[in-house]
């Protein structure tokens, strides 16, 4: 064995085994007597409880060496994380919502206009009509909004228009000049996040403290199905009205009376029914909808998320990543953005970089049978030879994989996450990911993930899926690799969350650590429901493109725009004549060479149902295979997206009755 020697930038030392091979212990080259102990067969590191969120002296010590590893690899490098102003945040947001054209201020001072958040100085007709266009834009937003995604929207606009006061001591738009001087800001969603008094704030807190020990244990690790999920009340609203309705039940303790009751149980009825709705109407993944769909649903979710976050007295706050230097690198060290590009040249449509996918690919075949697969260090020469290999020839096809031990590319994975040069969960979201863990209920946690996952970069996220699906089968192969969901999550969290030169751990506790841990073990297991798109979002996301396709061409100026009141949402909408339904599609697939075929919507018919009718063989009615193609519903309310199998068409008929229906491949993996 080598002398230890200083670590290098590749060194991965000090892993803690637990009873390792003969094998794994005589190839690591570094190897310290610290590092070493020996632990009872009787206490096997994957004999642990799921549910675990403490740490005991074996897993904290895992997760302090990956800590370790982590900063030595580091260096001295600067950070790139540096938290935003509160002015750089809410203009910031507003741009990326679409609402900044709310609050852009044109005022000629010597020919030259003011800038607001997100806008452009350019001058001339194309650039007024394209301002114009996303005033246009902001007002149908603004007609999708819940009255608590609606407060959210208003609160940042409030603290920006008052931050550019201060700072340029000019007259800026106020709020209720935009939403009307009917809008309660400090009642109606706003109490979340102003309370009307400080006595009505005590109630709240003490009713929360009485609580709290038996909550904590029975929500944390509650089960959480898809249906919390699919659901079509924003989980803002429902966030909001719970805790209105705790209040409630809190000042008028006693029995309910008939009213009360028969009230509650409209209310269960019409839940019940918009939830089977919900599910007639297929569920939507991330990778369904068009990227121009997706767009809209960032928008609409960046705009839920920050009204959760306000309905959960929880800060929501956001990063501005500093630029770095462009490492002299093919692969380790490159954004993510630049591997995809280079890599669609050489296939297109790739969405998770090549090197990586055989690098997943390798473990996965090697791994899920190989005890301590990501806790045992592989070892740091051979680490150092083969990324030197990897960046020099992996794309001459002069590297192959049979050699590489499960060990090394373990190894080889957690330095390439390390050395992205943003965090895999990015700079802007990482500190809203780190809040998720302050919320007490499971399912809100689940939600605010979600919201979280659809948030992400397409690049980052389907990365950090393809990492999640290879954690979950390591996990599920405990018996072999000796490292359950616990286990993984420990030791995986300081490399998603510590990005090369990333300062936002410090300073680390073990309370900490079994928070980060936590998260990382819900990422893994519920990563199925983590990539489903709400209904509630996609809902919003018709209303919106609805809400444009009715915008008068005639009145199109920015002045009708800002005296439209939006907020108020018990106002009746006027009732349109709606031509009775034919309940008959014609289902096109061009790519198949078949005619267009007319079908009969009746009850029960799904999507699958159809698209195994085009693949059924005329002669003999053969079901051929047909898992790589969907039906698309493509225009009307929405842009294009693909179908869940089990999708009613006759209900998806009656919401979105003029789309084309067309049966082409799914979109890449």
């Amino acid at each position: 064995m080598e002398t230890p020697t200083a670590p290098s930038l590749v060194v991965l030392k000090s892993y803690h085994v637990r009873d390792p091979p003969d094998s794994a212990a005589a190839d690591r080259d570094v190897m310290t007597p610290a590092s070493r102990r020996s632990v009872s067969p009787a206490r096997p590191s994957f004999d642990r409880s799921s549910s675990q969120d403490s740490l005991d002296e074996l897993s904290e010590r895992d997760f302090w060496t990956e800590v370790h590893d982590i900063k030595e690899s580091r260096g001295n490098d600067e950070a790139l994380i540096k938290p935003a102003d509160e002015e750089e945040q809410q203009a910031d947001w507003l741009h990326e919502t679409g609402l900044s054209t709310l609050v852009v201020q044109q005022q000629q001072a010597g020919g030259a206009a003011a800038e607001g958040p997100g806008s452009c100085a350019d001058d001339g007709g194309a650039a007024a009509a394209a301002e114009e266009e996303r005033a246009l834009d902001a007002e149908a937003l603004l007609a999708t909004l819940t009255r608590t995604q609606a407060a959210a929207a208003i609160r940042r606009i409030n603290t920006y228009t008052q931050t550019m006061r201060r700072k340029n001591k000019q007259t800026v738009r106020d709020v209720r000049d935009i939403f009307g001087s009917n809008v309660d800001t400090d009642g109606m969603g706003m109490s979340c996040m102003q309370p009307s008094s400080q006595d009505e704030l005590s109630d709240d807190d003490s009713a929360a403290a009485a609580a709290a020990a038996l909550q904590r244990e029975r929500s944390r690790n509650s089960v959480v199905s898809e249906t919390d999920i699919i659901c079509d009340v924003p989980y803002s609203e429902e966030a909001s009205q719970g805790r209105h309705k705790h209040r409630g039940n809190a000042a008028a303790a006693g029995t309910p009376n008939a009213t009360t009751v028969t009230t509650t149980a409209t209310a269960a009825a019409t839940a019940v029914t918009a939830m089977l709705l919900q599910h007639q109407l297929g569920v939507t993944r991330i990778g369904d909808l068009s990227p121009e769909d997706m767009r809209k649903v960032h928008r609409v979710a960046l705009i839920e998320l920050a009204a959760f976050f306000d309905a959960l007295h929880i800060d929501f706050t956001r990063n501005r990543p500093v630029k770095v230097r462009a490492k002299d690198s093919r692969l380790f060290g490159v954004p993510l953005s630049t591997l995809l590009e280079q890599d669609q040249k050489i296939s297109p449509g790739v969405k998770v970089p090549l090197f990586l996918q055989e690098l997943l690919t390798h473990l996965e075949q090697t791994g899920l049978d190989t005890e301590g697969i990501f806790r045992i260090p592989g070892s740091s020469s051979r680490i150092k030879s083969l990324r030197q290999e990897l960046e020099a020839g992996f794309y001459d096809g002069a590297v192959t994989w049979d050699d590489v031990r499960p060990h090394d590319a373990a190894s080889l994975l957690k330095l390439f996450i390390r050395e992205l040069p943003a965090p895999l969960l990015t700079a802007e979201y990482l500190t809203a990911f780190t809040s998720v863990e302050k919320i007490e209920i499971r399912k809100q946690r689940i939600r605010a993930l979600n919201l979280l996952i659809i948030l992400l970069p397409a690049a980052n996220r389907d990365v950090l899926k393809a990492i999640l699906e290879l954690l979950l089968k390591v996990s599920e192969a405990s018996t072999a690799t000796r490292m359950d969901l616990w286990n993984v999550s420990l030791i995986m969290a300081p490399n998603l969350f510590m990005s090369s030169g990333s300062a936002l751990l410090q300073p680390l506790n073990r309370q900490f650590a079994a928070a980060y841990a936590g998260l990382v073990r819900m990422l893994i297991k519920d990563q199925r429901k983590l990539w489903i798109i709400p209904p509630f979002l996609l809902r919003q996301v018709r209303e919106l493109n609805d809400a444009n396709k009715r915008q008068p061409q005639k009145e199109r100026g920015v002045r009708r725009f800002l005296r439209i009141t939006r907020i108020d949402k018990d106002k009746k909408p006027e009732r349109r004549e709606v031509e009775p339904l034919s309940y008959t599609i014609r289902v096109a697939a061009p790519l198949l060479s078949k005619l267009p075929m007319a079908v009969q919507l009746d009850e029960g018919v799904r999507a699958g149902d159809l698209v195994a009718r085009f693949f059924a063989d005329s002669e003999g009615g053969k079901i051929v295979e047909h898992q790589e193609y969907c039906l698309h519903e493509i225009g009307g309310n929405i842009g294009d997206r693909c179908l869940d199998a089990e999708t009613h068409m006759r209900a998806l008929y009656e919401a979105n009755p003029h789309a084309d229906w067309v049966i082409k491949p799914k979109a890449s993996a």
